[in-house]
């Protein structure tokens, strides 16, 4: 764009268009939801002809935020940068020190973390709270050419105007900075599109070209991803990941604070007793003639003593009761009430899940809820969605990586230069679930294939986060004989020297094995061990 329609640009955009100002509320609110920032001033408010001030001033004091919700709810979503599987692809003809200077720049993408650990600590986190944001990349040079080049998160609330192609985007007018220099206030405009990264200086309603901060754009293109892909129909406006629950949320927010301010009203058990006449004045009020001091005139006690007695009449009707020892006791809070708003909160936290995932958590055993054993009613919908979670974060860092590979050597025009997969062998469910069924399937004589892979599954779930142990294990459950039968069962199916085989596995594996072979090596060298160390008596019975 000409600067002179990069001026009328930013002349009819002094107020930002309505879909940003609609972005910036949602964006708003979803910090609050998920992060609990402003959380009391946004959410928890007066609920007219019901709630008088007092009250409302309380329950927003009091009240707890919703991170803990949006932490258990969202916890699925990080099986899609752990799971296995998935590949790395680039173009065969690209020489492969132009390759390994890209993948430096990819290592250290951010903070010294590579892309890949970039995508799974910010992508999702930025993308549920702000759909129309960016992520926008910036760079820096020295006399060799690029010294650096990073992502930048850009809030809807620091811009103002994009035009959008797909979930790249055309141009970008950034809200303006404000400066003041020598008692004298001036904007500063950031605009860029395909072609140039300039910046527009305007004083009194005059605009100029700042010479210094306006480049040619070395990308080629606007060097950002809109951080949802996901667009409302007729609309300019993007989509959180939570858009579904995010209504639900602020019910669930609403509900706590309720539950919250009533256990501080009706909570406490409310304590009785009869009143107790003041031992000094006789519960006149009066000594010798002044006001009691024990009793500041009340002729009641205050504040009981452990030197203070109840004194009661004898009673002389025999149909007056005897009060003592009823003279004091406790009205119990009303847990019925209190127990039916858990309920209410536990069953709308569960309404959550299902409109999250289309499937939700249930507890299995005789063990309390804390320590029952959860499992999915349906596990498929949960692995549909993570697709869809995984194709989006799969494309935007397909793309970061050929903005990046433009910048650093000019190459991958055409986003064939880089292709990564991730993998999609999703593990949702916790060991000690997958561990129950693979023990049912076992039993029930599943076939080996399908038992190989629930092994498998066990495995990856238990070692989820500490990949070298979970190859390892891996490894292992390969080399091991007869993996998916007890020492007992290869005894009566094989016999003894199968059985022994077995049995002195654990110990060469532990103590002798060399864990970076490779399964068919491990094989070898253990069937040679095993040979070499079996019981004589066995081979006497063979014979």
């Amino acid at each position: 764009m000409e600067v002179e329609g990069i001026i009328q640009l930013i002349k009819a955009t002094q107020t930002a268009p309505s879909w940003v100002i609609q972005a910036r509320e949602t964006n708003n609110e979803l910090n609050a939801l998920v992060y609990g920032e402003n959380f009391h001033e946004l959410l928890i408010n007066q609920i007219e002809k019901i709630e008088d001030n007092s009250r409302a001033v309380a329950r927003r004091k009091y009240s707890i935020d919703t991170r803990d919700l949006f932490q258990r709810i969202m916890e699925p979503r990080n099986n899609v940068f752990a799971a296995d599987g998935g590949s790395e692809n680039w173009k065969e003809d690209i020489n492969k020190k132009r390759v390994e200077a890209i993948k430096e720049r990819l290592n250290s993408f951010k903070g010294g973390k590579s892309i890949e650990k970039y995508m799974a600590e910010s992508y999702f986190q930025l993308s549920d709270i702000d759909p129309n944001g960016l992520i926008f990349l910036e760079y820096t040079t020295n006399g060799n050419g690029v010294e650096d080049v990073y992502p930048t998160y850009k809030s809807i609330q620091d811009i103002k105007d994009y035009h959008c192609k797909g979930q790249s985007v055309k141009w970008v007018l950034f809200e303006p900075v404000k400066v003041i220099e020598k008692g004298n206030t001036y904007k500063l405009h950031r605009f860029v599109d395909e072609e140039i990264d300039a910046t527009i200086v305007e004083r009194n309603g005059s605009f100029e070209v700042l010479e210094d901060e306006t480049f040619a754009n070395e990308f080629g293109e606007v060097p950002a991803v809109i951080l949802s892909p996901i667009q409302k129909v007729g609309s300019k406006l993007r989509l959180s990941w939570l858009f579904y629950i995010q209504e639900l949320a602020k019910k669930y927010a609403r509900d706590v604070s309720i539950k919250t301010l009533y256990e501080f009203l009706q909570g406490f058990p409310k304590h009785w007793r009869y009143v107790m006449m003041c031992n000094l004045c006789h519960g006149t009020g009066q000594k010798d003639g002044e006001t009691c001091k024990k009793c500041t005139g009340t002729g009641e006690l205050k504040k009981g003593d452990v030197t203070d007695d109840i004194r009661l009449p004898v009673p002389t009707d025999k149909e007056q009761p005897v009060i003592a020892p009823n003279i004091a006791g406790f009205v119990s809070p009303d847990l019925d009430t209190l127990q039916h708003m858990e309920e209410s909160r536990v069953s709308l936290e569960a309404l959550i899940e299902y409109t999250m995932w289309g499937t939700q958590t249930v507890k299995q055993g005789n063990d309390s809820n804390e320590t029952a054993t959860g499992r999915y009613l349906d596990i498929q919908p949960l692995i549909n969605k993570l697709h869809v979670f995984a194709d989006s974060a799969e494309e935007v860092e397909n793309i970061l990586v050929g903005y990046v590979a433009k910048l650093v050597d000019g190459i991958g025009v055409d986003g064939d230069l880089y292709t990564k997969t991730y993998g999609r062998r999703f593990i949702i469910e916790s060991p000690d679930v997958l561990l129950e069924k693979y023990n049912d399937a076992r039993k029930s004589g599943t076939p080996i294939t399908v038992l190989d892979k629930m092994l498998e599954e066990i495995i990856s779930s238990k070692y989820k986060n500490d990949i070298n142990m979970r190859s390892k294990m891996h490894k292992k459950s390969l080399v091991e004989p007869y993996v998916h039968y007890s020492i007992k069962e290869i005894f009566d199916i094989f016999g003894a020297e199968k059985a022994e085989k077995k049995t002195m596995f654990s110990y060469w594996w532990e103590k002798m094995a060399d864990h970076n072979k490779k399964v068919e090596q491990l094989k070898e060298d253990y069937n040679s061990y095993f040979e070499e160390n079996k019981s004589q008596t066995i081979e006497v019975e063979a014979e």
